[in-house]
Parts: C-alpha cells; sequence; structure tokens
C-alpha cells in the first residue's frame, strides 16, 4: 500500500459554518492564537506547520478565510480507506462504461 501525505486543518477562521469566528484584529492576541494553534499540531509535524490566507469561494462570491495546517503521512486505516473508496469509485465507473457498450450494442444490434 503507498501512503502519501494527508493536510491536516488544525483551525479555520472566516465565514464558513466550520470555521471558528475571525482571527483577533490585535496583534497579541492573533499571534497568541496561532501560537496556540501550533502547539496543537504533532511535534513531528510542526515544520510542515503553514497558514493560508486564500479567499474562501462560495455560489460565485469569496470571503476571508484563513486556515492553519500540517502535513503528515497517512496512518494505515487511511490508506486502508483511501484505497477502498477509489477501488469503489473505479468500480462504479466501469459498470457505467460497460452498461454504455451494452445499450450502444444493442442500439446498433451488435451481438
Amino acid at each position: 500500500m503507498e501512503k502519501r501525505d494527508v493536510t491536516i486543518t488544525v483551525r479555520e477562521y472566516g465565514y464558513s459554518m466550520d470555521c471558528q469566528g475571525y482571527p483577533p484584529h490585535n496583534l497579541r492576541d492573533a499571534i497568541s492564537a496561532f501560537s496556540a494553534a501550533l502547539d496543537e499540531i504533532p511535534e513531528p509535524y510542526r515544520d510542515t506547520a503553514s497558514i493560508d490566507f486564500e479567499p474562501y469561494w462560495s455560489h460565485g462570491e469569496t470571503f476571508e478565510y484563513v486556515r492553519v495546517t500540517y502535513d503528515r503521512p497517512e496512518t494505515d486505516e487511511e490508506t486502508t480507506s483511501r484505497i477502498a473508496a477509489e477501488r469503489a469509485a473505479m468500480m462504479k465507473w466501469i459498470e457505467e462504461e460497460e452498461a454504455l457498450i451494452r445499450r450502444r450494442k444493442a442500439e446498433l444490434e451488435i451481438a
């Protein structure tokens, strides 16, 4: 099984149901909040921590959005789950394509 890196979101700020409001505007409070977010990241992965200020897009509009993330290797369970999901998606695609082939053969009266 080939493991991949996954990006884990530690905190989200902005306009979204999943967000924790907006980051503090006071610099001291903002530094404290981001420092606390860094402390939530397991020590081996802190060097991969990043902060993203890209806007959140929804229904053609953009909203302020700040996200603190880090990268780590998949766990064995995550790898197994991802591979199963990829396999299920591929099997569904194959079934749909085979059904299309059967319909086209029927339309063209091909055995």
